[in-house]
């Protein structure tokens, strides 16, 4: 899945993964959280965008948007149970000119 020209993740079916992990179990994320994936955007339209086509692909949405000014953020967690963040923060708002 190609996140941006400078980061791609990615996917893979269960059997495929458990070679890379192995002797080790793949983590029941119904009852635990394996990983947190927390990536920049440019943007809030991109933050927005993202999260729509994770949701439209069958992502649950983790709440809303946190919009604290300079920084904005939504999440959702996959249809695995991985749970992912989308942030844009707006670094001129926070860093002297």
């Amino acid at each position: 899945m190609i996140i941006s020209e400078e980061a791609s993740v990615m996917l893979a079916v269960e059997p495929f993964f458990k070679g890379f992990i192995e002797p080790q179990d793949v983590a029941d994320t119904s009852k635990t959280r394996e990983v947190i994936i927390g990536l920049s955007a440019d943007s809030r339209a991109q933050v927005d965008d993202l999260v729509g086509k994770a949701v439209a692909g069958g992502a649950q949405e983790l709440g809303d948007a946190q919009d604290d000014g300079f920084m904005y953020m939504r999440g959702f967690r996959d249809l695995d149970g991985h749970q992912w963040s989308f942030i844009y923060m707006d670094l001129s708002a926070v860093l002297p000119g």
